[in-house]
């Protein structure tokens, strides 16, 4: 879609400070390296690069706007730059205009995990009827929130909008740019202690989007975590709860795994019937191409959503059984050694490394099962403390072995010895990683590799299998 300079420039609250006052632009970026013709380039400082250096480069790269704090000392001289006070808040007010140009259901994600493939599966879901917008990536924050909003089109029909945060008030802003109608709330996790204090302070900051929606929205919420189901007392709107727990108002039932994936049934109750306008007790024979409670979870959700949206529950039901998680969420690989690799390598968090433990046990069937674990970032003062005790949760798996690696996962390593595991080794590298568990897996093991992303726990997978460029 063509966006109008000066269009951009009221919508940022901004004025031309240079170049040409008349133009369109295709499109938006803060990397001064994406490669396109006529595109705005957002210069944004960060803690160590600032994207006031590279006007030049952006323009060379196809950029023939800038979005900018401040007026960099060289600028190109055919590059239209548009002065803010903030360049950051200058994107997001342009993304919230671009935003209220379409009226259109938005459905917000958050959660400290779960949260992709819950929005994925929910994308995936309204894809079988509507024309949709979602998240890509790791879009999901300040930056990457009002970037995928202003690639709505015309064309769209519904936006799945992930939302992250990494402290008080953001998923308030990136609700108030992207006004979400629906909003899902997975599970409050530890993730983020470091910058919010508590579970409590977390809870509270997630709840952020339960609060925004509008009176005639929804709030889809998990009911098998206390803290989430308690966010319906902040809800404006109606709500509906998911879950295994009984009294759920969309319930998982006869739920069985096997090494292909999950099948289970989905029970509503009748205030879900009322509320999404159904005439059924059950949606029956629903299966997801991966085990594990945590996913059966995840299709509830985007079921939920689905449901409210008016998709069939016949399409709902083919979606879920085509869906495929995006890369480096719980794909198997095979590694030259002889074993399979379970690639879960994207993020860790005390609360999902045992859920996608629990997926790799349901996943391998009676066959080996082997960790190789990475350490969780952003836990705070408590990070020691996490550490030891996700190693004595592990410590009670019907695991073969375990191997960790780095300083963080040093305190893994620590938890599991002191629950009196036997079969944990530790390794400060990759390639030892790598190298220990070559040595003690089986040719018919399964091995689940996890690891904060920040960690690079893909790395181990790159080296196991052989493919290096998931390594970059």
């Amino acid at each position: 879609m063509m966006f109008d300079l000066g269009w951009i420039i009221g919508a940022s609250e901004g004025r031309l400070a240079s170049g040409p006052a008349a133009g369109t632009v295709a499109g938006f970026a803060t990397d001064s390296r994406h490669k396109a013709d006529g595109w705005l380039f957002v210069a944004l400082k960060g803690e160590r690069v600032d994207g006031h250096d590279y006007l030049e480069d952006a323009y060379g790269n196809g950029a023939r706007a800038a979005l900018v704090s401040r007026i960099p000392d060289r600028v190109p001289a055919g590059m239209s730059v548009v002065l803010t006070d903030d360049a950051l808040v200058a994107l997001g007010k342009v993304a919230a205009m671009h935003r209220r140009r379409f009226d259109l259901p938005v459905i917000g994600v958050t959660g400290s995990a779960g949260k992709t493939t819950t929005k994925d599966m929910t994308a995936a879901v309204l894809s079988r009827r509507y024309k949709v917008l979602r998240t890509v990536g790791n879009l999901n924050g300040e930056i990457g929130c009002p970037l995928t909003l202003l690639g709505l089109e015309p064309d769209h029909q519904v936006a799945v909008i992930e939302m992250a945060m990494r402290g008080a008030g953001q998923i308030r802003n990136l609700a108030d740019i992207a006004l979400p109608k629906k909003g899902i709330v997975t599970i409050v996790g530890s993730m983020h202690m470091e910058f919010l204090g508590s579970k409590e302070g977390i809870a509270k900051a997630k709840a952020e989007l339960v609060e925004a929606l509008p009176p005639d929205g929804l709030a889809i919420l998990n009911m098998d975590d206390d803290m989430v189901y308690a966010m319906r007392s902040v809800s404006r709107c109606p709500w509906l709860s998911y879950g295994f727990r009984q009294g759920s108002d969309l319930t998982a039932a006869d739920v069985s795994y096997d090494k292909d994936g999950s099948t289970f049934g989905i029970r509503l109750s009748e205030k879900a019937k009322a509320l999404l306008g159904l005439d059924m007790d059950e949606i029956e024979g629903v299966r997801v191409p991966f085990a594990g409670s945590h996913q059966v979870r995840n299709a509830l959700a985007a079921t939920c959503a689905g449901l409210s949206e008016g998709v069939d529950p016949d399409d709902i039901r083919a979606a879920l059984a085509d869906f495929r998680p995006s890369a480096m969420r719980m794909c198997v690989k095979h590694a030259l050694a002889g074993f399979d690799v379970l690639d879960d390598t994207y993020n860790a968090n005390p609360e999902s490394v045992p859920a996608a433990a629990d997926s790799a046990m349901a996943l391998a069937a009676g066959k080996p099962l082997y960790l190789v674990l990475g350490g969780m970032v952003e836990l705070g003062a408590t990070s020691l403390m996490m550490h030891h005790e996700l190693g004595g949760k592990l410590a009670k798996l019907p695991v073969g072995g375990i191997v960790t690696m780095g300083a963080l996962g040093h305190g893994i390593f620590e938890g599991l010895v002191a629950a009196g595991y036997k079969n944990a080794v530790h390794t400060d590298t990759h390639e030892e990683a790598a190298e220990k568990i070559v040595r003690v897996a089986p040719k018919d093991a399964l091995v689940l590799v996890k690891g904060s992303r920040s960690i690079g726990m893909d790395k181990v997978v790159a080296i196991l299998t052989g493919i290096t460029e998931s390594a970059h």
